[in-house]
Parts: structure tokens; C-alpha cells; sequence
């Protein structure tokens, strides 16, 4: 049987918080959320970051860091097959134990599935319809919720130890909405109204699941045409792209490090940006190594 769901509560004797210098500040890297469907680019990103790299991976696919590191890119992969083996890879970033420049989860989609699926399986967590109990489910979600906010703070400076760039990847979910149309035989018919394009992680986070990130970027394969002699239009390849501003009004997006010139922050993205980590910094006029604007 499933052990019973346990709350997060810290352990350590309480200490109160203590001001973050503006030196402090100015070490700190970056977490970034990378939004889209399989193939759109969201691994290419990851392993173009800082190296070292370390990912932790829920995908059986791993062509793409298979890859680069057959490149000579300084990356490596830690499969993820159950909650368990995230909360491993939470606490060994949280606690900065990786010798890494970027830590990496690719996906995040696999791993919130897999904490509800884990509960479902213990009868005494859910009701008579096979759904999770109210209580539980507010269990499950404190515990995502906690656990993605552990990760993305190992971007913070903390005394005597290293701080990373944080991305986490996630497959799109599609939200409906269904409008009732009455009929004159009396049957109604249903029509299904496409409302938004939000992450896919289960129901009561996916709203608020970008607001834990500096940067919440949309990944996109555009293809890339060019004109014939004849007057016509022919495919000749593809390129990868983030989106800093929605490419629609289905999605949301966030740049949380762009600012104003003169001010300390970086430039403020343009709709697109190429999906490398250095045309991301160049686009932000920052150097890619300590993220401080380039004079």
C-alpha cells in the first residue's frame, strides 16, 4: 500500500529571516519555465545552458541530450521514474550538492501525473468514484507546489555555497468550454469553446504555475520557406524560437529580468528570440556567464 501522504514542514530549529544585500542580489541566476508541445524545442534549450549541466529526466526520449553530449556538452542525466526519485533531486538542489552551473528538470508534465497517480493507488485516499479525497488532493497540490518552489531557490545566493540556473520544461494542455445550444427537438447539443493553452500539470496549479519563475518562455519549431524561381514558396528548414510576449491570446508568458536601460536591469525582449542560451543573453544585452548587463 501507498505510504500515506506527509506535509513538508520544515524539521530545523526556526531562524528568522535576514536582508539579502544588494551584492547578494546581483549573484543571483535565473529559473525559467519553458512551455511547449513534444518537438517544439524545450530540451534543445536546456542544453544549450551553463555548463556544467545536470537534468534530471522524465522523458524516454533523450535523443537531444543524448546528442549534445556526444557534442562534448559537459551534461548529465538522471532518470526520474517516480515522486520519490523528485524529491531525491529536489533536496540535492535545494541543498546546492551538484558541482553544475544549471540544474534541469525536462519535464515537469511526467512528475505531477505521477504524485496523484501514486495517491490514487492507496484506497484509503480516494472516494467512491476512484477521485482523490478533498484533504488529500490539498496534500498533493501543497506538495508540488513546495517542492517546484525548493527548486527554483537554489537560484538564491547562499553562504559558502553555489547557486544555479533553474529550468524546468512542460508539455501544453488545452482548456475547453463548453457552451449549451438548445435545439427545437429539445435534445441539447454541446459546443466546445478552446479558452486557453495553459502547462500541464493537474488541475489547481496550472494558473498560478508560471508565477514561480523569473522567465516563463513559449517554445516553437517555425518553419523557415524561400522563394523559387518559379514564383513559388518552398520549405527549406526549420528554426527553433522562444516566445518572450504570447503568440496568442490562448497563452501567457513572463520576462521577469528584462528592464530598463540605466536602471541595473537588462533590455526588454523582443516577441522572439532564437533558443539558444546566448542569443537569449544577447537579446537581453548580458553577459551569458554572469548575466550582468553588457555596457
Amino acid at each position: 500500500m501507498t505510504a500515506p501522504i506527509t506535509r513538508r514542514f520544515p524539521t530545523t530549529q526556526y531562524s528568522e529571516p535576514t536582508p539579502l544585500s544588494l551584492g547578494a542580489l546581483k549573484e543571483r541566476r535565473i529559473s525559467m519555465l519553458i512551455q511547449g508541445e513534444s518537438g517544439s524545442g524545450k530540451s534543445h534549450m536546456v542544453c544549450t545552458m551553463p555548463q556544467p549541466i545536470i537534468v534530471g529526466s522524465t522523458d524516454p526520449n533523450l535523443s537531444v541530450p543524448t546528442g549534445f553530449m556526444h557534442g562534448g556538452i559537459d551534461l548529465t542525466l538522471y532518470p526520474l521514474r517516480t515522486w520519490a526519485d523528485f524529491e531525491w533531486f529536489v533536496r540535492r538542489t535545494k541543498n546546492r550538492e551538484w558541482g553544475a552551473a544549471t540544474v534541469a528538470l525536462d519535464s515537469y508534465t511526467f512528475v505531477g501525473d505521477r504524485l496523484v497517480l501514486e495517491k490514487m493507488d492507496d484506497p484509503n485516499s480516494t472516494k467512491s468514484d476512484g477521485n482523490l479525497k478533498l484533504q488529500v488532493w490539498s496534500h498533493v497540490k501543497n506538495d508540488q507546489w513546495e517542492a517546484v518552489m525548493d527548486l527554483v531557490s537554489a537560484t538564491g545566493p547562499q553562504a559558502g555555497k553555489p547557486s544555479y540556473h533553474v529550468v524546468v520544461t512542460i508539455h501544453e494542455r488545452e482548456e475547453y468550454e463548453k457552451t449549451v445550444i438548445p435545439t427545437s427537438s429539445g435534445e441539447p447539443q454541446f459546443l466546445s469553446k478552446l479558452t486557453a493553452v495553459q502547462p500541464s500539470v493537474p488541475g489547481g496549479l496550472r494558473e498560478g504555475f508560471g508565477r514561480m519563475f523569473d522567465c516563463v518562455f513559449i517554445a516553437q519549431q517555425q518553419s523557415v520557406s524561400e522563394k523559387q524561381s518559379n514564383g513559388t514558396m518552398k520549405v527549406a528548414g526549420s528554426r527553433r524560437v522562444l516566445w518572450s510576449v504570447p503568440p496568442d491570446q490562448l497563452r501567457t508568458t513572463k520576462d521577469g529580468v528584462g528592464g530598463v536601460k540605466g536602471t541595473g536591469g537588462l533590455d526588454v525582449l523582443p516577441p522572439t528570440v532564437p533558443n539558444t542560451w546566448t542569443e537569449l543573453c544577447a537579446a537581453w544585452s548580458a553577459d551569458p556567464t554572469t548575466m550582468r548587463r553588457l555596457k
